[in-house]
C-alpha cells in the first residue's frame, strides 16, 4: 500500500512514536512542499523524526505539480493539496486529518486513512497492545482537532468508553 502523507497526519504519527512503525510497513511518500511544511523547525522532535526517517529512506519525498485550483476548490493548504495531487498520480492512499482535505478526497474518489486509523488498525495487527492503543489515541486527543465522538469511538473500537 502507497500512502501519501500531508503535514498533519505526518506530524500527528510523530508525536505518538507511530510514524515509525507505519514507515516500515508502507510506501511512504510526501510533496516536497509537506517535507518543507514538517522539518522547518528542526529543533521539535517531530521535525527531527521526520528528517531522520527521509534520511533513511523509509520516507521518500517527491516533486509534484500541484493544480492551483486545488486549493482554491476546497481551501487546502499546499501541502495538502500536493499530497491529494501526489496520491491521485501514485495510486495511492491519502493520510489526511483535515476536514478539507477529507472531502477533496471523496469528491475525487481518493482513499484516505487518519491518524487514528492507523492506531486502530495497528492494535488490530497486534502491533499495539489496547492499552498501548488508547495511550496513543488519548495523545491524538491532546495535539489533534477531533471532534470528541472521533475520540470516543477510537476507544471504543480499542476496547475503552469515555
Amino acid at each position: 500500500m502507497v500512502v501519501v502523507f500531508d503535514s498533519s497526519t505526518l506530524i500527528l504519527l510523530a508525536k505518538i512514536t507511530l510514524l515509525r512503525d507505519v514507515t516500515q510497513r508502507l510506501t511512504c511518500l510526501i510533496p516536497e512542499e509537506v517535507e518543507h511544511e514538517c522539518t522547518r523547525k528542526p529543533d521539535l522532535m517531530d521535525a527531527q523524526l521526520i528528517r531522520a526517517l527521509i534520511d533513511e529512506g523509509d520516507l521518500s519525498v517527491q516533486a509534484v505539480d500541484t493544480p492551483k485550483r486545488l486549493e482554491e476548490q476546497f481551501g487546502l493548504d499546499r501541502g495538502e493539496a500536493a499530497a491529494l495531487a501526489l496520491a491521485k498520480d501514485q495510486e495511492g492512499t491519502v493520510g489526511v486529518d483535515d476536514k478539507p482535505a477529507i472531502r477533496a478526497c471523496k469528491v475525487f474518489g481518493l482513499s484516505f486513512v487518519t491518524a487514528i486509523s492507523f492506531v486502530t488498525k495497528a492494535q488490530e495487527e497486534g502491533i499495539l497492545t489496547p492499552k498501548q492503543a488508547r495511550e496513543k489515541i488519548h495523545r491524538l486527543d491532546e495535539h489533534g482537532r477531533y471532534h470528541p465522538r472521533i475520540i470516543e469511538d477510537a476507544l471504543n473500537k480499542v476496547g475503552e468508553a469515555l
